[in-house]
């Protein structure tokens, strides 16, 4: 039996019947039959742009008929030393990431431009144990770092692999970053709040995200903080202090909160808590849409009014938070997404960018 499968497998012939074994098609023998060069067929798949939509559609049309699929990127990579494909490493993890409306919005930027121009996108998490077995990070041309990562070590993964790296909302070393001035918004959008309070005394309270390694859900009391380099949330928590310091309002440690995780009916059990403590808050400042709308969610079920009773503020900009009236400040998401995208296919220049935004007055206070 071994000797006749041998035998099979080596002539293609089984008990005097001839098999045809089908043909293994490579780029240089699709490109000998179709009379085109290797790199016309290449071109076909990866760079459609130099060639007639034509003659393109014909190789195109051709492949399909045969059964060939393009390229092999194995093959490609060894030849040129890029894969077209592009990381994404997220602060969050990958299912997060996707829930989150910021994220998501962001990820849908990037991939408009990527689509364009043929290459693919891969999602990465930023827990380094993942890469241990695999390396699966090490495919990537480039990478674009979306959040200051929970554990640090993925970027100095990052920086052996001797790659272009982009930070996106926050600051690595001489990296370029694609920013907003969190500092500055949140001062303003906390100012307005005060200026327009219908209140005689302002009891605040901050509703934060990643301020602390603790990842639980508490006010952050004694807590070593992040600094304002590692976290967009810090420098978000220092314009909010710092517009309520001039105002000659004082906020302790106990009236700022971190958010962990970011789980909507935890964040709703949180701001019940707050709501209905012995504390006569009338203003959260929000460091999401999310939370602001949580907390928007909450007021209604307890019937406080708002911004009557009960001032609350968001950050992002989402569309959810404008249809539900919410003062926030809208920060361009897209054009984030778009830059970054860019500047890691190297279409644009290779520099840091901040970028502006708008204080987007509505309803909630």
């Amino acid at each position: 039996m071994n000797n006749l499968l041998k035998r099979f497998r080596l002539s293609g012939n089984i008990r005097g019947i001839r098999v045809k074994i089908p043909q293994k098609h490579t780029l240089k023998n699709i490109s000998q039959q179709l009379h085109v060069s290797s790199a016309t067929v290449s071109n076909a798949f990866n760079k459609p742009a130099q060639l007639s939509k034509s003659l393109r559609s014909k190789i195109l049309k051709y492949c399909e008929e045969v059964g060939y699929l393009g390229p092999s990127m194995a093959a490609r990579s060894l030849r040129t030393g890029k894969t077209g494909v592009y990381g994404i490493v997220l602060s969050d993890d990958i299912s997060e990431s996707l829930m989150n409306p910021v994220a998501n919005q962001f990820l849908s930027a990037v991939a408009e431009v990527f689509d364009k121009q043929h290459v693919n996108m891969l999602l990465l998490a930023s827990d380094t144990k993942r890469y241990l077995v695999n390396q699966i990070d090490t495919l990537a041309d480039a990478f674009i770092v979306y959040g200051q990562p929970q554990n640090s070590k993925i970027l100095i993964r990052l920086e052996l692999q001797n790659k272009p790296i982009i930070t996106v909302d926050f600051q690595y070393k001489n990296y370029p970053s694609i920013n907003i001035n969190n500092h500055e918004a949140a001062y303003s959008i906390a100012k307005y709040a005060i200026d327009h309070t219908q209140a005689s005394t302002i009891h605040p309270v901050i509703l934060g995200l990643h301020l602390t390694q603790n990842s639980d859900s508490q006010s952050i009391r004694d807590q070593a903080l992040f600094s304002a380099t590692e976290s967009i949330s810090r420098c978000r928590l220092e314009g909010y202090k710092e517009a309520l310091n001039d105002a000659d309002i004082a906020i302790g440690n106990d009236a700022i909160w971190q958010i962990e995780p970011y789980d909507e009916r935890m964040i709703k059990t949180i701001i019940r808590g707050i709501l209905t403590s012995s504390e006569p808050i009338n203003l959260l400042l929000c460091m999401s849409d999310k939370i602001a709308i949580a907390a928007l969610d909450v007021a209604s079920e307890l019937n406080i009014t708002v911004p009557g009773k009960l001032q609350i503020v968001g950050f992002d900009g989402i569309t959810r938070a404008l249809e539900k009236g919410i003062t926030t400040v809208g920060q361009p998401i897209k054009e984030k997404g778009n830059i970054a995208a860019e500047v890691c296919l190297g279409i644009r220049n290779s520099e840091s960018v901040t970028l502006l935004t708008d204080l987007i007055i509505n309803q909630s206070a």
